[in-house]
């Protein structure tokens, strides 16, 4: 069937008014959000310390689109959306710390980012107690760019293919400049030039009005001076030096952050002046934990003179590079630790960094990843989301890897036979730690590989792997695990197995810690140790450490 002129213009304001009203649909909902009301069967209720309860909340399908849960608790109480009834009685904002909702009775309660709500119930009255939770979630931006530069360019290109006035009818009411571009366009669409010159220009209206849109809603980051900061190196990040920062952990227990001159957690000036220097993740950093309870400072007290080179998602091959940037300064330097967590850092290493070419150039190749095609994208708003969404996540292989979910990431070095992924990330482990020998050996200090369980590990628990309730993918995979065979104690013996390959002293805190594992050695949702968890895993740690500086 041919349309008619007439029939053109009709579809084009059809067309034009659809994302017209999808946009303003669009931008009410991302500025009202979409309340739930949500019955809890008794059945999803889980008990916690005796006296409280805790419910994982499971979107169904409703973070597809970037939801944020419930307002940021942790940062603005206050501004929570999220309201719980029960037994007919609605309680006030969420508002109470974990020892409030477990110490003092009913009527408390609170909630965090992983979609779990803590509650707190008298004795007796969990069973068969109506609970209702409601709360309003807000869309990711993303949707509200999307049908603008979709419109534009179909709009357009659509406007100069026939007759060339479709375009302008739509959008005479909101731009006359668009209306002058458009109706330019049937004379362009004569011929291969200004067809291309017009598909040209479209696009880069897109763009434009992409990046406004990506401006304009693109989520404000806390920056001030009491939030975490990081700074980035070449393969490895710290925190800002000289920075003083605050960290709100689980127990709502503000912790003072200081960094030195190398952005680590130190007093100034410490480096050159240490025997031993610690390297690990956020366990070691301690952001959670007050500087006199963290790991290195409980070294300390056995009279070590330790430094604290632990940062947040900072893998072995991370390590290696701040080792490698800074070692130089290390002028009484005679011990590397090494702390493997074996939650996550074996994925760390496989996704990598940049390896520096003179530090480990047999090496390089083999654990570089992938960087920026251009800077142009850290400029560009717009730009930005593609590449972190999209783009990226295809170059550095994380949109079909099995490592690319965190929780699932865990759970597969549980397997008895790695897959391809897991293999991979066992070889560059064994590089990055074979690069740290040599350089430490090429400066006369040794290496002490220490190998840091997961809580889930410790406790033989999937439900202690961070997000394993709130994908229904997570409890499939480890149903698929149990039938494949599965070890909570492969993690380790794979870091003991690379160790004794490179002929590096190592030493676990897996069993020690299973010993004591209801002692509470890690926080209740936060996965990381608990001041009892870092002095354990410095008593288990420091006699190692004092022995191999004694044989020296």
């Amino acid at each position: 069937m041919v349309m008619r002129d007439g029939g053109w213009r009709v579809a084009g304001i059809a067309v034009a008014m659809a994302l017209l009203t999808l946009e303003l649909g669009l931008i009410q909902f991302r500025l009202s959000g979409l309340t739930f009301e949500e019955p809890i069967p008794s059945d999803r209720v889980r008990p916690y310390r005796g006296k409280a309860a805790v419910i994982t909340l499971v979107p169904r399908g409703k973070m597809l689109l970037g939801w944020a849960p419930f307002g940021d608790f942790d940062g603005a109480p206050t501004r929570s959306s999220l309201t719980m009834t029960v037994g007919g009685v609605t309680l006030p904002t969420p508002h109470a710390t974990i020892d409030d909702i477990v110490d003092l009775g009913g009527g408390r309660y609170r909630h965090d980012r992983n979609w779990d709500v803590i509650f707190s119930m008298p004795p007796g009255r969990l069973d068969g107690t109506a609970i209702v939770l409601r709360y309003t979630l807000y869309p990711g931006a993303t949707v509200l760019v999307f049908p603008i530069a979709v419109g534009v360019v179909a709009g357009c290109l659509a406007g100069g293919w026939r007759r060339r006035r479709m375009i302008a009818i739509g959008l005479r009411a909101l731009e006359q400049g668009l209306i002058r571009f458009c109706r330019l366009a049937e004379l362009w669409w004569q011929n291969w030039s200004g067809a291309a010159a017009l598909v040209l220009a479209s696009l880069a209206i897109a763009v434009a009005v992409g990046e406004v849109g990506a401006r304009w809603f693109e989520p404000r980051i806390n920056t001030t001076i009491d939030s975490i900061r990081y700074q980035g190196h070449p393969g490895w990040q710290s925190f800002p030096p000289y920075h003083a920062m605050i960290f709100t952990n689980e127990d709502m227990v503000t912790i003072p952050i200081r960094s030195d001159e190398l952005g680590m957690r130190n007093p100034p000036g410490s480096f050159a002046l240490s025997d031993v220097v610690v390297l690990g993740d956020s366990f070691i950093a301690g952001d959670n934990t007050a500087e006199d309870l963290t790991f290195v400072n409980q070294l300390r007290r056995y009279g070590i003179k330790a430094y604290n080179a632990g940062m947040d998602g900072s893998g072995t091959i991370q390590q290696l590079n701040f080792i490698a940037h800074a070692i130089d300064g290390a002028r009484a330097l005679k011990l590397l630790v090494v702390m493997v967590y074996l939650g996550n850092d074996l994925r760390d290493n496989y996704f990598g960094g940049t390896v520096p070419p003179e530090v480990n150039g047999a090496y390089a190749s083999a654990l570089s990843a992938p960087e920026s095609p251009a800077e142009l994208c850290d400029v560009l708003a717009s730009c930005r989301w593609l590449w972190r969404g999209g783009a990226r996540s295809i170059l550095s292989r994380q949109a079909w890897d099995s490592l690319a979910n965190y929780t699932v990431a865990e759970m597969a070095f549980l397997r008895r036979v790695p897959d391809p992924a897991a293999a991979q990330a066992i070889i560059n482990t064994r590089m990055a730690l074979a690069s740290i020998r040599d350089l430490a050996a090429s400066r006369g200090v040794k290496v002490l590989v220490v190998a840091i369980p997961s809580k889930a590990q410790t406790l033989g628990s999937f439900r202690e792997i961070s997000g394993f309730a709130i994908d229904s993918r997570h409890q499939n995979y480890a149903r698929d695990l149990g039938r494949a065979g599965f070890s909570w104690d492969q993690p380790n013996a794979i870091v003991q197995a690379i160790s004794a390959e490179l002929g590096l002293p190592f030493r676990s805190l897996l069993e020690p810690f299973r010993r004591e594992a209801m002692a509470g050695l890690y926080y209740d949702f936060d996965v990381h140790w608990s001041a009892r968890g870092q002095e354990l895993a410095a008593s288990i740690t420091a006699p190692a450490i004092q022995d191999m500086l004694a044989r020296r």
